[in-house]
C-alpha cells in the first residue's frame, strides 16, 4: 500500500488521509458501464452477482492488508447508489444484492 503512505505523507498535517475502496458493486457498474450494467442485473443475474462477490472479496483482501500495515485507525468503504434527489436502483435490487456485500 505504498500509494496510501504516500497519500498520508502528503496531506500531513493539514489532512488525514484515510484509505478506502468500494465494496465491488460499484466498481462492477463502474467497469461494464451503468446502461449495460442496468440490463445484465436482469438478464443475466447470477454473473453480475458472481462478478460483485468476487470484487468483494479483492477488497476484503484489501483491507485486511490495511489493517495489518495499521494504515489508519479506520478503512472507508465507499458505493455510489443514489442521485442527488433518487435512488440509482430500485430499493428491491439494493436490499437483495447491495446490502448482502456490506
Amino acid at each position: 500500500m505504498p500509494n496510501v503512505r504516500y497519500q498520508q505523507a502528503r496531506f500531513t498535517p493539514h489532512t488525514f488521509y484515510v484509505a478506502g475502496y468500494g465494496c465491488g458493486f460499484h466498481t462492477t457498474y463502474g467497469l461494464m458501464g451503468q446502461e449495460f450494467f442496468c440490463y445484465a442485473i436482469y438478464d443475466a443475474c447470477r454473473e453480475i452477482e458472481r462478478i460483485m462477490e468476487v470484487l468483494s472479496e479483492t477488497v476484503v483482501r484489501i483491507t485486511m492488508v490495511a489493517a495489518e500495515e495499521q494504515l489508519a485507525p479506520l478503512f472507508f468503504i465507499r458505493d455510489d447508489i443514489a442521485y442527488k434527489d433518487k435512488l440509482m436502483f430500485s430499493p428491491q435490487f439494493l436490499r437483495e444484492i447491495f446490502l448482502p456485500m456490506l
